[in-house]
């Protein structure tokens, strides 16, 4: 278990949401979704209005003269007193399904690997952040009346991104990097597959967050549900309530 493989992963929602997901719908909300719930919520946990910002730098810097001739009117300028956050609108349509990734490095031991049956068994538990419950959640909700949906991430993804293909889309998926510091200059290379919507603020890694992203959704909609065949309940289930992990890994020898 020395490389980092996502084993699990978790959606913490409203009990209806989570039903249609284990139904098979996944939805994939706009980016401009987030943006927009954080300009007008403040709550700027489960939205955000530094979604797709690529780069903090000076007013006078040479990045925003750059940019405006690379993507005239797609490119956003946003006031930081003597800086300017820079973003593409076009990034404001991608369409996200996120969830909450744990990592095989993530996992705390419950005492000793053992034999068994000629395999090597251990038992594992794992303590989601807190934070997910007392910040992330929508006003008014308190982990008891949410549910969580555990599953495997390779059953789930790979059944969404068999639809996916089948309807024609462009994705991608992949581990959020929390390394921006809005306080300081930064830049992320703007390419055509948007990778500056995989990074996210220093303050957000409690959220663990892997997406998938869709780059090409249909015009106008803040959002796409994508049906996909449902996984079996031994992949995922769900439960109400703030959730403990607690399982047995069967170990095999590279």
């Amino acid at each position: 278990m020395q490389d980092e493989k996502l084993v699990l992963c978790i959606k913490i929602s409203q009990k209806k949401w989570i039903e249609k997901l284990q139904a098979g719908s996944a939805w994939f909300g706009a980016i401009n979704n987030y943006i927009v719930q954080a300009e007008t919520s403040n709550n700027n946990e489960q939205g955000d209005k530094y979604e797709g910002v690529f780069s903090r730098c000076k007013k006078d810097s040479q990045l925003v003269e750059e940019f405006q001739h690379r993507f005239g009117d797609d490119l956003e300028v946003i006031d930081d007193g003597e800086y300017c956050f820079l973003r593409r609108k076009s990034s404001r349509r991608v369409c996200a399904f996120c969830m909450y990734g744990i990592k095989n490095t993530d996992l705390t031991p419950i005492g000793e690997i053992k034999e068994r049956d000629g395999v090597l068994v251990g038992s594992f538990h794992y303590d989601i952040e807190p934070k997910m419950y007392s910040s992330f959640l929508q006003d008014g909700h308190t982990p008891a009346e949410v549910a969580g949906y555990y599953c495997s991430s390779g059953h789930i993804f790979n059944a969404i991104e068999a639809s996916l293909k089948k309807e024609g889309y462009s994705w991608r998926c992949n581990m959020v990097h929390y390394d921006i510091d809005i306080s300081k200059e930064f830049f992320i290379e703007p390419k055509s597959n948007y990778p500056e919507l995989f990074h996210k603020r220093i303050d957000l890694q409690y959220q663990h967050e892997v997406r998938l992203m869709i780059l090409n959704p249909p015009p106008g909609n803040n959002g796409v549900a994508i049906s996909f065949p449902p996984i079996s309940v031994d992949s995922g289930n769900f439960a109400l309530g703030q959730l403990y992990l607690e399982g047995t890994a069967i170990f095999k020898e590279r």
